[in-house]
């Protein structure tokens, strides 16, 4: 089990991790007036919980309280930070130690349950970063659709720069005066553009839409421009 940058087997020994096959759903739905049931409105999904049961073992009682000072100091940190699993280090959920670790201790070797709460319930997985010009035809090996940032350099003057997902039909579309060399950068998770480090939401029609990578063959049009698209795997 790796937390952040640190492998915590170093400090413990695994005895069992708890996750569920998928993140904990629950069903929005709404009563229908004069009608048997209810209408399903949509599907949220909320954040994970995550358990692992350790054995902490010391070579002497004190040797037992050093390492479970250095464990402590490790675990307990202000912010999320990337948690990993041995028989799956290429992916990684952001996450925080929460609730109590009671410790049951026997000689020199101690137990407890190490309790993670993930509020972003999906897994991230791969950074893919293709460059393209114009049109883009990829695949995203991900369970989960993906957020991430499109670079657009711009080889021409022009009035208006588009980009389109052609699997949806969603699009961004700016306006405005672009010269060669200017760099665009569309944040799909932020949904926020700049120009040359400017913002340009200003002028972004209202009928755009910031889309997300979708799970699958996907396929990118713009309208112009040297482009980079920058974005993470996500798993369920």
């Amino acid at each position: 089990m790796i937390f952040g940058s640190i492998d915590l087997r170093q400090y413990f020994k695994i005895k069992n991790i708890k996750k569920g096959m998928l993140p904990p759903i629950e069903n929005i739905t709404q009563q229908r007036p004069g009608r048997d049931g209810v209408t399903l409105r949509r599907t949220k999904i909320k954040p994970r919980s995550i358990s692992a049961e350790i054995e902490i073992k010391g070579s002497s009682k004190e040797n037992l309280n050093i390492i479970i000072r250095h464990l402590a100091n490790t675990l307990y940190t202000p912010n999320l930070n990337e948690l990993r699993f041995p028989d799956e280090l290429d992916k990684f959920y952001m996450a925080k130690l929460e609730g109590d670790t009671d410790l049951d201790e026997i000689l020199y070797y101690g137990n407890t349950m190490l309790n993670f709460i993930c509020p972003d319930p999906i897994a991230y997985g791969q950074l893919r970063k293709i460059q393209f010009e114009n049109r883009l035809k990829a695949y995203n090996k991900g369970t989960y659709q993906s957020l991430g940032i499109i670079i657009v350099e711009i080889i021409e003057n022009m009035d208006h720069l588009k980009v389109t997902l052609l699997n949806t039909g969603e699009f961004l579309y700016l306006e405005d005066n672009f010269i060669s060399g200017d760099i665009v950068v569309i944040d799909l998770e932020e949904e926020y553009i700049a120009k040359n480090g400017y913002s340009l939401m200003s002028r972004l029609y209202l009928e755009s839409d910031f889309f997300p990578i979708p799970v699958g063959e996907f396929e990118i049009l713009v309208s112009s421009g040297n482009v980079t698209l920058e974005y993470r795997e996500r798993w369920l």
